[in-house]
């Protein structure tokens, strides 16, 4: 206790385990705080305070998708750099959120949490401040 949290991340995961997972991994390093909700409406109804960045889970509770909440996050957060993480290794759904201005679209397993762990410090750290130019040209180089 007593350890000053100046770095907030927003997860938004319906999944407990990888909730667990990706909050001990994320903010396990660093001063960093992780702040867990179950739902976007939950998220958006958050009034005290405005996260470094935003970890979204693409297969939400009741068939709604990441990319259905995107605008409400994007609007809600102007600015906030927003991860996707899914257990969906499609190109196409990657592609869509890269062009819908996400920061960086994760695959759901250890390499991924590993990425997005080294992402968030590098976010934290100054390194990067959004990923969308490179995402997009490595995507075209790939599939076209």
């Amino acid at each position: 206790m007593g350890e000053n949290f100046n770095f907030l991340v927003y997860l938004i995961e319906d999944d407990k385990v990888f909730e667990y997972m990706v909050g001990y991994m994320v903010g396990s390093e660093g001063n960093k705080h992780v702040k867990t909700f179950n739902n976007v409406e939950d998220c958006l109804n958050e009034n005290n305070e405005t996260p470094k960045c935003i970890i979204l889970d693409h297969h939400l509770e009741s068939n709604i998708t990441g990319l259905d909440s995107l605008p409400k996050l994007q609007k809600r957060f102007l600015g906030v750099p927003i991860f996707v993480l899914s257990s969906q290794d499609d190109a196409s759904v990657a592609i869509e959120y890269i062009n819908k201005g996400v920061s960086d679209y994760i695959v759901k397993n250890y390499d991924g949490l590993i990425k997005l762990t080294q992402s968030i410090n590098d976010l934290k750290d100054g390194k990067i401040k959004s990923n969308k130019n490179y995402f997009l040209d490595l995507f075209r180089k790939f599939f076209n």
